[in-house]
């Protein structure tokens, strides 16, 4: 199936210590308090289990690849290449500086050892840039730094009521003209009734036909809530769309896409496995996937939103 390729093991300019209390990353700064300590807390208790499972969380299945290809578009759409580029919270560093984008020199923080090991023991063929354990919230870097900051893996809704100072601390590294790709989970996840009632090899055969007549069929049917979705446990911050671009404009930020990630076959994986079997059907999912990704209607029950803004010229 053409999805974009996965990271192969290889170096990078900075490499990983075994061990914690030896480790050779750049120091971030010291704890963070407040109303941001519990995430922090589960953050750093993360073990190695954990943390590979978080890799392989878009890996495996044609479900999976669906996900990860969606953001992955999203990023290779909207990065203006050159420049710096940071990932707040970058996990096992699976969005980290991707294959087939403009060079540019990338970091990535993370609060947990346990990621960045993991992030490091799966790096890519060429030198992409740095980890540096550290906390996003007061993230070791000068302003205006970055021209493009990514915050995935719905980093802002883990991190609960300390969302808004975990925007406070990002948004000001991103430089004039600089860009911001967000991650938010506004709701619950949402299906199609209408293909969710087909049988998959339907499906298939729908989608292969360029989907002739589908728009039409699924507007008029509509959406239902995902069965499947289960809600985030206490602590975890939804952000809707609405009030998230209100935050970014008010912040010196345009809007340049907003799309909600699979809102058609997200929670229907045997859907999405029957697509993935036809090359020409696969290749019209996503079509048709960001095509009613992108309708505003479709963001506020969506599991998963992304957003990406430029900083104005001149910036606050």
């Amino acid at each position: 199936m053409a999805t974009t390729a996965g990271p192969q093991r290889g170096h990078w300019r900075r490499s990983v210590d075994p061990s914690p209390r030896t480790g050779t990353f750049r120091p971030g700064s010291g704890p963070a308090g407040g109303s941001s300590a519990p995430a922090r807390a589960r953050f750093l208790g993360l073990d190695a289990y954990r943390a590979h499972r978080e890799w392989l969380r878009y890996e495996g299945t044609a479900q999976r690849d669906l996900f990860r290809e969606l953001r992955m578009r999203v990023l290779a759409r909207n990065h203006p290449g050159g420049g710096r580029s940071l990932d707040v919270g970058c996990g096992p560093g699976r969005f980290l500086a991707p294959p087939g984008l403009p060079p540019s020199r990338w970091v990535g923080i993370d609060l947990s050892w346990e990621m960045l090991r993991e992030a490091a023991s799966v790096g890519r063929p060429s030198p992409a840039g740095d980890w540096v354990r550290a906390d996003g919230l007061h993230p070791p870097f000068r302003p205006g730094t970055f021209s493009w900051v990514q915050l995935l893996g719905n980093v802002l809704g883990f991190c609960g009521a300390a969302g808004p100072e975990l925007l406070e601390a990002t948004l000001p590294l991103v430089g004039p003209r600089g860009r911001l790709l967000l991650e938010i989970a506004p709701g619950p996840g949402e299906e199609s009734l209408y293909l969710h009632r087909l049988p998959s090899t339907v499906v298939r055969r729908r989608l292969e036909g360029k989907g002739h007549g589908l728009p039409e069929a699924i507007e008029r049917e509509g959406f239902r809530p995902s069965r499947s979705a289960a809600e985030p446990g206490a602590g975890f911050r939804r952000w809707s769309a609405p009030e998230t671009l209100r935050y970014l404009r008010g912040q010196g930020f345009d809007p340049l896409e907003v799309m909600a990630v699979a809102p058609l076959f997200g929670s229907d994986p045997s859907a999405v496995e029957a697509a993935a079997s036809s090359p020409s059907a696969w290749e019209s999912l996503f079509e048709w996937e960001e095509r009613f990704g992108r309708d505003p209607d479709r963001w506020a029950a969506a599991a998963a939103v992304m957003v990406v803004a430029q900083r104005t010229a001149s910036g606050p």
